[in-house]
């Protein structure tokens, strides 16, 4: 994950609104690549993960909606360098909580480096 700082003028100057933060995280919201979409993100890096979780909201049909792939990469581009990467788990159903059925989550384990297919697969 980038660094708090870097994230910090990442969102500023995208004239993020800064609902809380702390030194493991921050949320906030921010205008999505899009018209008329604007990201609701809680991003923290604390025990051992750096975790992005993002729900979209379109302000024209003033509903919550689940972020789109271009929406996903955007984040990832606020929040994480160009060659790290980061995964969206399908965990087994019995470890399977959905808190909000809206919500996209992007995750990067500390000092690991996650498995990825044959580059031609991707």
């Amino acid at each position: 994950m980038k660094t708090p700082a870097t994230i910090a003028q990442a969102l500023m100057e995208r004239h993020a609104v800064i609902a809380g933060h702390d030194p493991e995280g921050v949320a906030c919201e921010v205008q999505g690549p899009g018209r008329h979409r604007t990201l609701a993100i809680i991003a923290s890096w604390g025990e051992g993960w750096d975790h992005v979780s993002v729900h979209a909201r379109d302000y024209l049909a003033h509903c919550k909606d689940v972020p789109t792939w271009k929406e996903m990469c955007y984040v990832k581009d606020l929040f994480f360098g160009p060659e790290e990467c980061v995964v969206q788990f399908h965990p087994p159903a019995s470890q399977y909580v959905n808190v909000d059925p809206h919500v996209l989550h992007l995750w990067r384990q500390h000092g690991a480096t996650s498995a990825l297919p044959p580059k031609e697969l991707i």
